[in-house]
């Protein structure tokens, strides 16, 4: 969802579309994603979508107002992503090759791979840290990435096949959804990862 602009998208997976609903206006157009696009992200500061295509390694960057979609390179199984709108970087969780690749969006390159714990699923960027965090689903663990050095922070144990993940900018938790875990989420306390941003 884009606030600023009352947008939402809808990422459809077989048809490889993305639906663009305008709320304001009740309406709805198409933008092509490319076929078995997977994880959708948004650079609010710049208007940009980023999709994932996990059979052709790559993300595809939908700009607004352009019709064909450009595309980055990322390791293998490309499945979330997540980006710093700031400093316009993305994150690519790679469930294929248990690797994160941080791509400079300006420059479409990638600037480093940094490894993950095994068959990273989800990915999550913490502004007010400015820590990237990957779910590692067959690990069971969160991995977490220090986004100014592009290095392992930590390793911080997460439920049985953490899935999903999302954190909230100003809290210290960060909360994860287990697949197979009797308790469907997990709490983690980040107070002792690294202090906020004043």
């Amino acid at each position: 969802i884009n606030a600023r602009t009352d947008t939402i998208y809808l990422l459809g997976y077989e048809g490889g579309t993305v639906s663009v609903v305008d709320g304001g206006h009740q309406t709805v157009r198409i933008r092509e994603a490319g076929k078995h696009a997977w994880g959708l992200t948004l650079n609010e500061a710049t208007g940009t979508l980023y999709a994932t295509r996990i059979e052709t390694a790559e993300v595809a960057e939908l700009e607004d107002g352009s019709s064909e979609a450009a595309t980055l390179a990322t390791g293998a199984i490309p499945c979330a992503i997540a980006v710093n709108s700031k400093a316009d970087i993305l994150y690519v969780a790679n469930y294929g090759d248990n690797t994160v690749t941080v791509i400079d969006a300006r420059s479409g390159e990638a600037k480093v791979t940094v490894r993950a714990g095994d068959h990273p699923k989800a990915i999550a960027f913490d502004p007010n840290r400015n820590l990237v965090y990957v779910a590692n689903t067959s690990g069971d663990s969160v991995t977490v990435i220090d986004a100014e050095k592009n290095a392992v922070l930590a390793t911080l144990p997460a439920g049985k096949s953490p899935y999903a993940l999302a954190v909230v900018p100003g809290s210290s938790r960060l909360y994860v959804a287990n697949e197979t875990d009797d308790k469907s989420s997990t709490v983690v306390d980040l107070s002792a990862i690294r202090k906020q941003a004043p």
